[in-house]
C-alpha cells in the first residue's frame, strides 16, 4: 500500500514531462492580415495559405526573429517555375524560387496534388513589423506558410547524453589460427639421362629477336648434342611469340580540359558554358586502366524574374564551382580508341548575386552543397601523349543562399575533351 504514491508521483512527473516537450517543440505558424482559409497538406503540420499569381499575403511579426517560409506548387505536372519577393515594409530583403518538383502529397481538402515544399529563411528586425509575401504575375498558384522561430537570445539549448555500449553477455569466440599457406615450388625440367660416354661440352643456345610485322618475336635455336659417336636428333628451330603490351599501361597521369555546354535540370534557360579540368592518377602498376583523380569545374547560371507584363525586375547570376574527387576505369576498345567512365563526388561552391533593374539594389550570397559527379567519354588517341574526343557528364547538386532555394547547380553536360598522358 504503500507504492501506490510513489507511482502515482511518477506517472504525474511523466505526463508533466509529455506537456512541457510538446510546447518546447511546438511550431508556431503565423497568419497573415484578413480573412484567409486555412489550407491544409496530409501529413504536413504547416499552416498554408493562398497565394495567386500577382498577388501577395501581408504578415505581421514581432522582431528580431528569424522567419521561415515554405512554398508549394499547386498542381505542379502543368506549371513552371513560382517566383515570391519578399519585403519588410518597403524594403525587400529577399527573393524565392519554388520549383515544380513533383511530391506524392495532397491537398487535405480536394486531395489536389502539391509540390515538394520549398523552405527559405528571413531575419525580421526588432519591432512589428510587416513581412510581405508578392507572387509574379506569371507564377502559378502557390501556398505559402510562414515559421516564426524563437527569438534571437532565447534559444534554450539542450545538452545530449552520449550512449555508453553495454558489454556484450556471450564472451566473444577465440580467433582461429588461420591456415598456413601452401608454397608453391615451380617445377624444372629434367635433363634426360644419356648412357655410355660421359657428356662432351655442350654448345650454348642461341636466341636472336626477329620482328614479323608490328608484333615482337624471339627465335630460339638448339643444336643437336653430340653423346659419343651417336646424334641424339637434328636441329630444332622454335618461334616463340610474346604478347604486346597495349598502351594504357605505359601512362602513370593524365590531364584533361574539357569545355562545352551545361543543359540545367531546372528550367533556369540554357543551355550554359562549362569547362572541366581533371587530373587522374594511375595507382596499379599491374593495371593502368585503374585510376584516381580531382575534377575542378565552372559554369554560370543566368535567372530573370519578370513580373506581369513580362518586365524584368530582378535578374539573379549564380557562378558554380563543383570540386569532386573521381574513381575512372578505362576500356579499350581498339589499338586508338579508348573509353572512360567515371563517378565521384565533393562540393559544389555556389556565389550568387541578386539585381534590381529599377531600384539599383543588389544582394550577394554564397553556399556550399555535397555533389555527385558520373560520366562517360570516347578518346581517340592521336599518339603516345596526346588524345581528342567527347565526354557526357553528370552532375547532382542542389544549393539554397540568403535569397533563393533548393536551386539546382548541376544538369547534364555535353564537353570536348583534350587530354594529355605522362
Amino acid at each position: 500500500m504503500k507504492r501506490k504514491p510513489a507511482f502515482y508521483t511518477i506517472f504525474l512527473f511523466l505526463i508533466f514531462s509529455l506537456l512541457m516537450c510538446s510546447s518546447l517543440f511546438a511550431q508556431e505558424f503565423a497568419s497573415p492580415s484578413g480573412d484567409r482559409e486555412v489550407i491544409s497538406v496530409d501529413k504536413d503540420p504547416a499552416k498554408y495559405f493562398l497565394l495567386k499569381p500577382g498577388s501577395e499575403l501581408i504578415f505581421k511579426i514581432t522582431g528580431p526573429s528569424p522567419i521561415k517560409i515554405y512554398g508549394r506548387i499547386l498542381n505542379p505536372a502543368k506549371a513552371g517555375n513560382a517566383s515570391l519577393m519578399v519585403n519588410q515594409g518597403s524594403s525587400l530583403i529577399g527573393a524565392m524560387l519554388i520549383t515544380p518538383k513533383a511530391s506524392s502529397d495532397l491537398l487535405t481538402k480536394g486531395k489536389i496534388s502539391v509540390s515538394q515544399v520549398s523552405i527559405q529563411e528571413f531575419n525580421v528586425s526588432d519591432g512589428e513589423q510587416q513581412i510581405k509575401i508578392k507572387s509574379s504575375a506569371k507564377s502559378p498558384e502557390v501556398i505559402v506558410a510562414v515559421e516564426v522561430m524563437a527569438k534571437k537570445g532565447s534559444e534554450q539549448s539542450i545538452e545530449l547524453v552520449p550512449l555508453v555500449p553495454l558489454a556484450p553477455l556471450v564472451p566473444p569466440k577465440k580467433e582461429e589460427t588461420p591456415a598456413k599457406g601452401i608454397e608453391l615450388v615451380p617445377l624444372v625440367p629434367l635433363t634426360p639421362p644419356v648412357s655410355g660416354q660421359p657428356k662432351k661440352e655442350e654448345k650454348p643456345i642461341v636466341e636472336s629477336p626477329v620482328e614479323k610485322g608490328t608484333e615482337k618475336h624471339r627465335e630460339i635455336s638448339a643444336k643437336p648434342v653430340d653423346s659419343g659417336s651417336k646424334k641424339v636428333s637434328t636441329g630444332i628451330s622454335t618461334v616463340v611469340e610474346t604478347t604486346q603490351k597495349t598502351e594504357i599501361e605505359d601512362r602513370h597521369l593524365l590531364t584533361g580540359i574539357d569545355v562545352g555546354l551545361l543543359l540545367p535540370m531546372q528550367s533556369l534557360g540554357g543551355p550554359f558554358f562549362n569547362a572541366d579540368f581533371s587530373l587522374i592518377y594511375y595507382p596499379v602498376k599491374s593495371n593502368r586502366a585503374f585510376g584516381l583523380g580531382i575534377k575542378a569545374g565552372f559554369h554560370n547560371l543566368n535567372i530573370d524574374i519578370v513580373d506581369g507584363g513580362g518586365n524584368v525586375n530582378y535578374s539573379m547570376s549564380a557562378s558554380i564551382i563543383p570540386l569532386n574527387f573521381l574513381l575512372s576505369y578505362s576500356i579499350p576498345i581498339s589499338g586508338k580508341v579508348l573509353s572512360d567512365i567515371f563517378i565521384g563526388g565533393g562540393a559544389t561552391i555556389v556565389l550568387a548575386e541578386l539585381s534590381g533593374k529599377r531600384n539599383n539594389s543588389s544582394h550577394s550570397g554564397s553556399a556550399i552543397s555535397p555533389s555527385i559527379d558520373l560520366g562517360g567519354s570516347v578518346l581517340y588517341r592521336i599518339n603516345k601523349n596526346n588524345s581528342i574526343g567527347g565526354k557526357v557528364g553528370f552532375v547532382l547538386g542542389r544549393a539554397s543562399t540568403d535569397f533563393v532555394s533548393d536551386l539546382d547547380v548541376g544538369g547534364i553536360s555535353v564537353l570536348g575533351c583534350y587530354n594529355f598522358t605522362f
